[in-house]
C-alpha cells in the first residue's frame, strides 16, 4: 500500500512516500509549502 506524510526534523520538512511500510520517496520541503499542505490538512509522519 502506499501512503504519504509529512516528516519533521529540526528546521527541516521532507515529504515522505511508503510502499508497504518502506521509504521509496523522500524530498524535501520549503517552510511555506509545508505549512500550505498542513493547512489543506496533509497528514504528518507520526
Amino acid at each position: 500500500m502506499v501512503s504519504a506524510c509529512i516528516y519533521q526534523d529540526g528546521d527541516a520538512y521532507f515529504l515522505i512516500v511508503k510502499f508497504n511500510d518502506k521509504i521509496i520517496f523522500r524530498v524535501s520541503l520549503s517552510p511555506e509549502f509545508y505549512s500550505l499542505l498542513v493547512f489543506l490538512g496533509f497528514p504528518i509522519c507520526s
